[in-house]
């Protein structure tokens, strides 16, 4: 684990952009910096020195800053973690429990969509009968009553009959 300390100088990089910029352009040139210097892709800035560049507002950040740094690696890649001098690392703890969880928790998930989709076979099974009697009876009584048309012969006001 190689872990170093720097005074990053964040003026020169900032007044190369506009006023309301320049804490983003502070963040954005201590993470070119750690990464330049330390030979790593991956650069991850903890709480503290956020809040120390930010703690005036995005327009006046600090002119330079007192970092201490450290690799971390893991299984697929590694990164630098950047704190603000006096501060300790964040402790990383690791989740092997949670895959374990998150694999239950999908097979029980896979469980209840199996039996929304039984249960929504069955409600649309039961409307389809449900439809089909109202037809059934609706046919059947069509067919017992035919409608008879009563013309009464009353005639209107334009000479026409109704």
């Amino acid at each position: 684990m190689v872990e170093r300390q720097y005074v990053i100088p964040l003026r020169k990089e900032f007044r190369k952009a506009p006023s309301y910029k320049r804490a983003k352009k502070s963040v954005t040139a201590i993470k070119e910096f750690i990464s330049k210097h330390m030979k790593v892709e991956d650069v991850k800035i903890c709480k503290q020195l956020n809040h120390k560049i930010w703690e005036r507002g995005g327009k006046n950040p600090p002119p330079r800053i007192k970092i201490h740094t450290k690799i971390e690696k893991t299984k697929e890649s590694s990164y630098a973690l950047v704190e603000l001098e006096g501060f300790d690392f964040p402790k990383i703890v690791e989740k092997k429990e949670d895959k374990k969880l998150k694999k239950e928790e999908k097979v029980i998930e896979a469980e209840k969509v199996e039996t929304l989709e039984e249960k929504q076979k069955e409600e649309s099974k039961k409307a389809l009968r449900h439809l089909s009697q109202k037809t059934h009876t609706k046919a059947s009584i069509v067919a017992e009553k035919p409608k008879t048309i009563k013309n009464t012969g009353a005639v209107s006001s334009t000479g026409k009959s109704v």
